[in-house]
């Protein structure tokens, strides 16, 4: 999908002492109005809000505030109010000019432009846990105490979840369904979270949709993925969900070590178990 600015091609002019900004902490919002003839209003308006149209996604008109420019400013709302009858119309006919009120403000997603993808992304960071109950074996109480298959001791690992969320996108990813409960099979990077994910250490969850219509009419969707993140080993070695606790195989601290486990006796990977399969997830994520 292409993705191009806003393309203002009607004739307009500003009405006197407009725009209005107001600039707080949190947010900037901007009031401007234009006037334009009475019959580009319609255009003029889709042009300032932008949207989608066949395979071209169009960005919402930017604000600018000139030499010293505010971020991330964009048109959410139109409002056309007509100004003026025409010359000698009679009581009823159409007005000559329209005035459009253009309500700017921060978007409350990011505005990502990735050649070729869906253009309007929000990402967050959420908790997530799971609850782990580990073998007895290789454990005791006192001397020659050994645990009970009961009183295996179990433990909770700290993980999140990457929730990903992709607005106004004109269609449904093919792969969307495809790759539930699979983990990453290549490295994924987070843009806007500045966060790097090594393979095998995020599994994609159920997606969720909403259908939204846009000011052309057209079906557009909001997609949220979400990804949970586990690695139980280190940056430099990382260990997803293909690895498993080993509590007869305890680190120099005596903490729980994860390994991978396999099939045969021969110990490389080609025997490696993997419940969990691996897929790119470059179909899914812009």
């Amino acid at each position: 999908m292409a993705v191009q600015s806003a393309n203002i091609t009607v004739d307009y002019t500003r009405v006197p002492g407009y725009p209005h900004e107001s600039i707080a902490e949190d947010a900037i919002n901007v009031i401007d109005k234009w006037l334009c003839d009475w019959n580009d209003r319609i255009t003029l308006a889709k042009e300032i809000l932008g949207g989608s149209q066949s395979t071209t996604v169009t960005l919402p008109h930017k604000y600018d505030a000139g030499d010293n420019p505010l971020n991330d400013v964009y048109a959410r709302s139109v409002d056309i109010q007509s100004v003026g009858a025409a010359p000698g119309a009679a009581a009823g006919e159409l007005y000559n000019k329209a005035e459009l009120t253009i309500r700017y403000s921060t978007l409350d997603y990011d505005i990502d432009v990735p050649e070729g993808a869906t253009v309007y992304v929000t990402e967050a960071i959420e908790p997530a846990a799971e609850f782990l109950t580990m073998q007895e074996e290789g454990l005791y109480w006192a001397a020659a105490v050994p645990l009970n298959p009961n009183e295996a001791p179990s433990m909770v690992v700290r993980m999140f979840d990457w929730v990903y969320t992709v607005h106004r996108a004109s269609s449904v990813p093919a792969d969307i369904w495809t790759y539930i409960g699979y983990v990453n099979s290549d490295y994924v990077t987070s843009r806007s979270l500045g966060l790097g994910f090594a393979p095998g250490c995020l599994m994609y969850g159920n997606p969720s949709l909403k259908r939204e219509v846009t000011s052309e009419g057209a079906t557009a969707w909001t997609i949220t993925y979400r990804f949970t993140h586990r690695n139980n080993g280190t940056y430099a070695s990382p260990k997803g969900w293909n690895y498993f606790p080993r509590s007869d195989d305890l680190d120099a601290n005596n903490n729980v070590t994860f390994a991978k486990v396999y099939n045969s006796t021969t110990i490389n990977d080609t025997y490696w178990v993997k419940p969990y399969p691996e897929a790119s997830f470059s179909g899914i994520i812009v």
